[in-house]
């Protein structure tokens, strides 16, 4: 009679422990996306129950203008590098809201390098380096859609002379590769 109630016991508790398990306070491991804004890959590789590594290369949109040429849009290839430490991973687990595939707020710094853009041969554009620290927030719901959100200060450095302090903001969409954890 014992073993009859500990296991009844064991089948009516099962389901709640593995609910708990996977409500971790804890990053993805590996996780890889495609973005779609700009188009692109991105691995963000988990360091701590807290923080990740970030790399993603792809292809950016962004405004420039010139005295000479006047303003245009301009596609250039990218490179980046970003350390995120996520800190409210408790906090939506007590609301009842998804961690999943690393859907929280964090804070981080960011190392990119733009290269040459595409197609303004005639122009004289240079790659540069950028150097951010920004807030930012992912989410990511059950199907593997993903939005990303991330505002801060940057610092530019390239060969010509407009070094210096710049808005930072960027706004990601993409979908999530693999299942969740």
């Amino acid at each position: 009679m014992k073993l009859f109630h500990s296991l009844v016991l064991c089948l009516l508790f099962f389901p709640l422990i593995k609910t708990i398990a996977q409500d971790t306070l804890s990053v993805e491991e590996n996780q890889f996306k495609i973005d779609f804004l700009n188009p692109g890959f991105t691995y963000e590789h988990g360091l701590t129950t807290n923080s990740t590594l970030f790399t993603e290369a792809g292809l950016a949109l962004a405004y420039s203008y010139n005295e000479y040429y006047g303003s245009s849009f301009i596609m250039t290839p990218f490179i980046s590098e970003e350390y995120r430490y996520y800190y409210n991973f408790e906090r939506r687990i007590k609301k009842g809201k998804n961690i999943a595939r690393n859907s929280g707020n964090y804070v981080g710094l960011n190392a990119s390098y733009y290269f040459v853009p595409l197609g303004h041969e005639n122009e004289n554009f240079v790659g540069g380096t950028q150097l951010a620290a920004f807030y930012g927030l992912q989410r990511t719901n059950r199907r593997g859609f993903n939005v990303e959100y991330q505002v801060g200060v940057a610092y530019q450095i390239s060969k010509a002379d407009d070094d210096g302090f710049t808005p930072y903001f960027r706004f990601a969409m993409g979908w999530v590769l693999g299942k969740k954890k």
